[in-house]
């Protein structure tokens, strides 16, 4: 209820199998978990800009973190659309292994035509999704954020359907990369957005994030290998989350 209210936590589970209920009354209140699970009859009341911190730290190696929304959780239970989750490294830390980052996708995948229609609560849309840090804020050292979209459970009616992540404002920090499909380059799983305009899909290479990769960018990518060799995030062209830009990153493309 109060702006020094604290939860610190490796795992946050909320109703999983019974009638389970998470109040956030204060948008300062500091909560700072590794797995967050929200599952049957799970209910989360959170007032406007409430937040959580999913804790990523060296020594959980991958293992570092995971959003776990289970099939038998009610949507219009749970007040996400109020609710921010920071995934970022922690002040003064240093990281030196990878992190791993699982979120799962619960709502429904248009595929053909996504509109602003399916940024519904019924997708499990998130508010805010912040990944990583400022450049400034954090050391370079071979430690990075992986984020790996995952679909662990079946959570819409439709039998043949895909299932997607949704959020309402994402924000790509430094240190972050993403698990890919080996054949397409891009994420398993769809991650959509809307950054306060048109529906978009999170597409690899897409430094500024409006929905769009193109020549633009693949120029600021190259034009930045060799040059931006410490500090550097992905509106820089650092997609595999080493703080500098190189041919690695070129590759990604």
């Amino acid at each position: 209820n109060s702006a020094d209210a604290q939860i610190n936590a490796d795992e946050l589970i909320v109703g999983p199998d019974g009638t389970g209920v998470l109040n956030i009354n204060n948008a300062e209140a500091d909560i700072n978990v590794r797995y967050l699970t929200f599952g049957r009859a799970a209910q989360l009341n959170a007032v406007p800009n409430s937040k959580i911190d999913i804790i990523l730290e060296d020594k959980c190696s991958i293992y570092g973190g995971q959003l776990i929304i289970l099939p038998e959780a009610d949507p219009n239970n749970l007040d996400l659309t109020n609710l921010t989750l920071n995934c970022t490294f922690k002040d003064g830390t240093i990281y030196d292994d990878d992190l791993m980052l699982r979120l799962e996708s619960a709502g429904l995948d248009p595929k053909d035509t996504l509109s602003m229609t399916d940024f519904i609560t019924d997708n499990f849309l998130l508010d805010k999704l912040v990944l990583g840090s400022d450049a400034g804020d954090i050391d370079d050292h071979a430690g990075r954020v992986i984020v790996n979209l995952v679909n662990n459970w079946k959570h819409q009616n439709e039998p043949k359907s895909t299932e997607a992540f949704f959020v309402t404002t994402l924000e790509i920090e430094a240190g972050v990369t993403f698990i890919t499909n080996a054949t397409t380059g891009q994420l398993p799983y769809n991650l959509y957005y809307l950054n306060g305009g048109d529906p978009k899909r999170l597409i690899i290479g897409d430094l500024n994030l409006d929905g769009v990769a193109d020549c633009s960018e693949a120029a600021l990518l190259i034009s930045n290998i060799g040059v931006i060799t410490t500090g550097a995030a992905w509106s820089d062209g650092d997609l595999d989350g080493d703080r500098d830009v190189d041919a690695d990153d070129l590759a990604m493309l």
